[in-house]
């Protein structure tokens, strides 16, 4: 399914970015996450209720622990 699709594609940049890290000049390496919030546009949709929603989306990840992926 497309959303199914989303999902994994989100899924992937996430991982990828985890396994990922930062080295600043002088300092430790630095570990880096990623919160994913998307929408698939539905019939009706204006760009703005679609935004919203995946907005929306992003913060149902932060909020449930961060790190995550939410697509609706």
């Amino acid at each position: 399914t497309t959303d199914g699709f989303l999902h994994k594609l989100g899924e992937r940049c996430r991982m990828l970015i985890e396994a990922s890290y930062l080295t600043p000049e002088n300092s430790d390496p630095l570990r880096v996450t990623i919160s994913v919030g998307g929408a698939l546009v539905r019939k009706g949709d204006s760009a703005e209720s679609a935004i919203k929603r995946a907005d929306e989306n992003l913060y149902k990840s932060k909020k449930n622990g961060r790190n995550q992926v939410t697509i609706s």
